[in-house]
C-alpha cells in the first residue's frame, strides 16, 4: 500500500467517520475499506485531463458532475494525492457514487476544521465601553437546522440602570427569534419568535458579575431562566414552534431587523464573557458545570472555540475577575 494512502488513512478516516450522519456507527465505518478508501479517493473525472476536472469540480461546488455525464470515476495517482494533502474540501467534494453520509458531511467537515483553529477565549471578555448604535459582536454557529430546543448561557458585568440586550438571535422572519433582555433592575425577558415571558429576581446592590442561562423547548413551550445558578419559576411560550436556523446572532445590540436597526438606548455597556449555546435543554447539573467553567461536549456556540467578528467599538481584553486567575492556576496545577 502506498505511503501516501497510509498517511491519509491516519489523518482523515477518524474525522470522516465522526462526521458520518447516517445510522452506521464509527466502528462499522472503519471496517469498510470500500467506504474509507476506494470511494473517498476516487473522484469523478471526465477524461484524461484529471487536473482540469478537479478544478472545475471545486469551482462548481455541486459534487454531482459524475452523475450528470454518466462517465466512470477515475482514481487519483500518488502525485495527485500528494498535491491534495491538506485540501480538506476536496476530500469531501465527491460525486454521486459515494456514500451519502460523506456527501452530507462536507459542510460540517469544513466547519469543524475552521473551528479547530480558533483561539480559546477563556479568561477574556468583550468590553463594550460606551452607549452606541453601532458597536456589536457578530457570532457564528455550527447549527444548520431549525431548533426544537436551546440553552444560552453567558456571564455579564454592567452598572447600567436602563434596559439593555444580552443576546440577540434574529431570523429573516422574526427580529426577536430569540432575545435575552434585561428590562430593568431585577427583571429579565426571554423572547421566542416575538412572544416573550418575564422573570423577576433580586438585583444585587452593587455591580457584580452575573451568570445567566435561558432555555426553551418546543414540545412543551416551557422556558427556564437561571440566575447565578438558581432557577426562577418556569414559564411557557411558543409551544410546537421551531426556531429558524438561518440567523444573525449578535452581542451588544437588539436587532429590530435582520442584522440591523439598532437602538442605542437598548445597547449593552459593560463586559460579556463565557458565552455558550446548545441545541438542547441543559440539566440542572450541567448548568452548575457551565457556571463553574467546566468543559461540556462540543456545542453550537462555544466561548472556548468561538467564531466571532467585532464591529466598531468593542475590545477583547483579559478579565479583571479573580475567578479566572484561580481557575487558570488550578488548570496549570499551581493550586
Amino acid at each position: 500500500m502506498p505511503d501516501i494512502l497510509l498517511f491519509l488513512w491516519a489523518t482523515y478516516t477518524s474525522q470522516i467517520c465522526k462526521l458520518a450522519m447516517d445510522t452506521e456507527s464509527k466502528s462499522t465505518c472503519l471496517e469498510r475499506p470500500d467506504f474509507t478508501w476506494h470511494r473517498i479517493f476516487q473522484l469523478p473525472l471526465s477524461g484524461e485531463g484529471g487536473g482540469d476536472s478537479e478544478e472545475e469540480e471545486e469551482t462548481s461546488g455541486t459534487g454531482d458532475s459524475d452523475s450528470s455525464n454518466g462517465s466512470a470515476s477515475g482514481t487519483w495517482s500518488n502525485s495527485d494525492m500528494n498535491d491534495r494533502i491538506g485540501d480538506r474540501e476536496t476530500l469531501v467534494q465527491l460525486g454521486s457514487p459515494y456514500p451519502q453520509q460523506i456527501l452530507e458531511a462536507r459542510e460540517q467537515w469544513v466547519t469543524v476544521n475552521v473551528q479547530d483553529s480558533r483561539p480559546d477565549l477563556f479568561g477574556q471578555v468583550f468590553v463594550f465601553p460606551r452607549t452606541s448604535a453601532t458597536a456589536h459582536v457578530v457570532l457564528g454557529t455550527k447549527n444548520k437546522q431549525p431548533l426544537q430546543s436551546f440553552t444560552v448561557c453567558l456571564r455579564y458585568f454592567s452598572d447600567l440602570t436602563r434596559n439593555y440586550t444580552l443576546f440577540s438571535y434574529a431570523s429573516k422572519v422574526h427580529d426577536n427569534e430569540i432575545l435575552l433582555f434585561r428590562a430593568y433592575p431585577g427583571t429579565y425577558t426571554l423572547s421566542v419568535a416575538m412572544d416573550f415571558v418575564t422573570y423577576n429576581c433580586q438585583e444585587k446592590e452593587s455591580p457584580e458579575w452575573v451568570h445567566i442561562c435561558a432555555s426553551w423547548e418546543s414540545a412543551t413551550g416551557i422556558a427556564e431562566l437561571w440566575v447565578d445558578g438558581k432557577p426562577l419559576p418556569r414559564k411557557g411560550l411558543q409551544k410546537d414552534y421551531s426556531v429558524k436556523a438561518e440567523a444573525s446572532i449578535l452581542l451588544g445590540q437588539d436587532q429590530d431587523t435582520y442584522a440591523g436597526e439598532f437602538d442605542e438606548m437598548q445597547s449593552f455597556v459593560g463586559e460579556i464573557t463565557d458565552l455558550h449555546m446548545w441545541d438542547r435543554i441543559l440539566t440542572s447539573a450541567e448548568i452548575r458545570l457551565v457556571r463553574n467553567n467546566e468543559a461540556l461536549p462540543p456545542h453550537a456556540i462555544d466561548w472556548r472555540n468561538l467564531a466571532y467578528e467585532i464591529k466598531h467599538y468593542v475590545v477583547l481584553k483579559p478579565s479583571l475577575s479573580s475567578m479566572y486567575r484561580v481557575l487558570q492556576a488550578a488548570q496549570n496545577g499551581k493550586l
